[in-house]
């Protein structure tokens, strides 16, 4: 999708429709919990970071659409939900206790993967709410290095911000959001 956008790639016909057919499934879904990927194996919820994701796919959907990219897409249905995913990210996903979005809407844990709202574009990293996420993070954690996926209260697994492969990245997006100095090396 990148390089289509940047126009380095063209869609053919059967890529164009399995887009829109992905953008329609994410319309229809995104209102139900889920066990994403990402996340540890328990009940299904509405994980913040998942919305983050549908928000992103139809955002970045409708930005094909109104480059030409994807004439058939339903606009209107994408925006629609686009925005409403949007609300439910900044009603629920939000902690005004701790000052911080949360890894799940409603919930108190914190959760490093949120610090992606600003790479997704969802909200800039200069907001007071972008600022007061990454300051509760940095008061949490002993360590930004050990920045995780998982919920603060379940330390121990420290799974990495971007992709889980790499701890580091995730004391990156924190060190690039606060312009702290972050630790040498890990204790």
């Amino acid at each position: 999708v990148i390089l289509v956008l940047d126009g380095e790639k063209v869609l053919d016909r059967e890529s164009r429709e399995m887009l829109v057919r992905f953008g329609e499934f994410v319309c229809a879904h995104w209102r139900e919990p889920d066990q994403g990927i990402w996340e540890t194996r328990e009940e299904k919820q509405h994980f913040t970071h998942t919305l983050a994701l549908c928000w992103t796919a139809l955002d970045r959907l409708i930005k094909m659409r109104e480059r030409g990219l994807l004439p058939k897409l339903p606009e209107e249905s994408f925006r629609k939900n686009r925005d409403l995913i949007a609300k439910e990210i900044r009603d629920k996903g939000w902690n005004n206790e701790l000052g911080s979005y949360t890894r799940t809407l409603g919930g108190t844990e914190l959760d490093a993967s949120l610090l992606q709202l600003s790479w997704y574009g969802f909200e800039k990293e200069t907001t007071e709410r972008m600022q007061s996420t990454c300051a509760a993070l940095r008061r949490r954690l002993p360590d930004a290095r050990r920045a995780g996926r998982i919920g603060f209260a379940q330390a121990g697994d420290a799974i990495a911000v971007a992709g889980e492969f790499h701890p580091s990245l995730a004391a990156g997006e924190l060190h690039k959001l606060c312009g702290e100095p972050l630790p040498d090396s890990l204790p």
